[in-house]
């Protein structure tokens, strides 16, 4: 990792989370090379690491992609928080602070702030004046009940008020920070994002693969292929996609339905396919593996009742697939809806999520979503966050020398 620059020794961004991320470990790494400040990450668990059981997906895996590779990390000894939700948010990392005070870093970098890893790093960088940028995927589209609004309502704006800068992953969460009085200034938007290069180069290198997959699947040349990609719940919208997709089906034979994951509904949803033609059920696909079945299928559905943003759709749309979402999925406004990438139908509306399907069957209206997708991709992406992120902390770092 760089040292030091002409003007002298580099700044220092310190990173609090629970455990290594699939998603995240890319931007870590983008930020380490980008070499304008140095990283240095601090986990409280390895959770993702070793293999452990998912209750989720129903099974015990690990990800089959580098998590560790390109930037400096610690894992650091931990012990639970009771009331917070295992297995890793409520891992309280020890010896923090001690890290933290030695290292002297400008910046530390916190994701969301109702974890105890986020939770110790606040805690820390309060007293030792340190200044926070903040990330999250926090928004007002969810019902809360009135005791949560009324308690966010006293003590988030407080909160608020010791960080420097807000990370917006999208408009949904910079709604949510201007909501709670943290002011323009103080607010910098980094989509989400995934490894988009991964994804594409994998996908266009396995196009045989992909070919293979749609043969497999019992797909017809000019055959639509829909996919749905992620855990099996009900808060995803599985039940109002299956019947939706039943009622084309009725219509019209070249289309099929892939669904992609494990979870709590994949048995009644793999019984339920049996008595509709052309549904496929994969089970669990693991991360080096996707970028094949996206690229196999000719949209995504995320149908969800509620979903803060909703990677896989960054995923699908980095191997060039377009997407449809409900409305009631974050990242639509800013992936799908303004950027026309596809379609945004309302939640557990049936009729209308069998017509965005319908009209995603059309070819020549795919081929102009697609043509949208790199211009959208070039904000989420992580070397964009990287630039956002890497910006803040050099203003920090001047700030703080003066």
């Amino acid at each position: 990792m760089p040292e030091s620059t002409a003007g002298g020794v580099l700044p220092k961004l310190a990173i609090v989370t629970t455990h290594p991320i699939q998603y995240q470990t890319p931007l870590w790494a983008t930020l380490a090379h980008q070499g304008l400040i140095n990283v240095q990450v601090f986990y409280a668990s390895d959770h993702g690491i070793k293999a452990h059981l998912d209750p989720q997906f129903g099974k015990t895996f690990s990800w089959d992609i580098p998590l560790l590779n390109g930037y400096d990390y610690e894992f650091l000894p931990s012990v639970k928080i009771m009331g917070l939700p295992g297995p890793v948010a409520n891992r309280w990392p020890i010896g923090l602070r001690r890290q933290l005070k030695q290292g002297g870093f400008d910046a530390i970098l916190l994701h969301g702030y109702m974890t105890a890893a986020a939770l110790a790093g606040y805690w820390h960088a309060r007293r030792l004046r340190m200044p926070i940028l903040l990330r999250g995927e926090s928004h007002l589209h969810q019902k809360r009940g009135l005791a949560t609004r009324s308690l966010k309502r006293i003590l988030l704006p407080r909160f608020l008020r010791n960080v420097n800068y807000c990370l917006a992953i999208g408009q949904w969460n910079r709604e949510y920070w201007q909501h709670y009085g943290v002011p323009e200034e103080r607010i910098r938007t980094t989509l989400y994002s995934v490894d988009n290069e991964r994804f594409r180069q994998v996908s266009h290198e396995n196009q045989e693969r992909c070919k293979a997959l749609r043969s497999e699947w019992g797909a017809q040349s000019g055959d639509t292929i829909f996919a749905y990609a992620g855990k099996l719940q009900s808060h995803k919208g599985l039940d109002t996609l299956l019947e939706a997709y039943r009622r084309l089906r009725s219509s019209r034979s070249d289309v099929r339905l892939v669904l992609i994951g494990d979870g709590p509904q994949g048995r009644e949803l793999q019984e339920r396919g049996r008595n509709i033609p052309g549904i496929i059920c994969t089970g669990f696909i693991n991360q080096s593996e996707l970028p094949v079945f996206f690229g196999a299928v000719d949209a995504l559905v995320l149908p969800s009742k509620i979903e803060p943003w909703g990677l896989v759709v960054n995923e699908a749309m980095a191997c060039g697939t377009p997407v449809i979402v409900s409305d009631a999925v974050g990242c639509g406004p800013d992936l799908v809806e303004h950027a026309e990438t596809g379609l945004v139908f309302s939640a557990e509306n049936i009729s209308a999520l069998v017509g965005a399907l319908d009209k995603a069957c059309d070819p020549e209206i795919r081929k102009h979503w697609i043509q949208n997708i790199p211009a959208v991709l070039q904000c989420a992406s992580h070397d964009d966050n990287a630039r956002t992120i890497t910006e803040c902390v050099l203003k920090l770092s001047r700030q703080g020398s003066q």
